[in-house]
């Protein structure tokens, strides 16, 4: 007959010095924030903590009890993200506002400069061809323009990544000609 022996888990999975002690930095950071009461606000320099994450396949577990933390400072997508054009496959646009709001918004985000920003949107405007719509709401807008101003959108600023998916769609074959174009 055959048992089942206990045994240290680091000794079986080979868990080194370092993921030792963060795994417990890990508990004792969130054990802090346990032990607070809901009204005070908890000062840390970790912004994010994951603890005995696991993640199965049927019965294949592809992860297994991973802990980590990130601190401030230690995640710097904010700035790619800026340089990354998105364009979705359904319209994200904000129904009251106007061609000009979403791209001047668009371009704040991007990081145009202030003094750039009016030449750039009205460019773009232009290029897409939604100067007859571009004041009013794009809530009274066609689904193909509003497919052109997301298209703008995701274009604001030339980021040198464009996620597409389906871009053109609904939207009229010039409007595409000039989309290939500048792809």
């Amino acid at each position: 007959m055959f048992r089942r022996r206990k045994t240290n888990k680091s000794s079986i999975t080979g868990i080194d010095e370092m993921v030792l002690k963060e795994k417990s930095i890990v508990f004792e950071e969130i054990s802090k924030l346990m032990r607070k009461q809901k009204n005070q606000m908890y000062q840390s320099e970790n912004i994010f903590f994951v603890q005995e994450l696991e993640k199965y396949y049927g019965n294949f577990q592809a992860v297994k009890g991973i802990n980590f933390r990130v601190k401030k400072g230690e995640c710097f997508a904010d700035k790619y993200l800026m340089q990354m054009g998105y364009c979705p496959q359904q319209d994200t646009i904000i129904d009251t506002f106007n061609s000009w709001d979403h791209l001047y918004l668009f371009a704040k985000l991007r990081g145009i400069p202030s003094s750039q920003i009016d030449s750039i949107v009205k460019k773009w405007i232009l290029k897409l061809n939604l100067t007859a719509c571009a004041n009013q709401p794009s809530v009274t807008y066609s689904g193909g323009n509003k497919r052109r101003l997301n298209i703008a959108m995701a274009l604001m600023g030339n980021p040198p990544l464009v996620l597409l998916n389906e871009p053109t769609t609904g939207v009229d074959h010039c409007s595409k000609e000039i989309f290939m174009e500048y792809t």
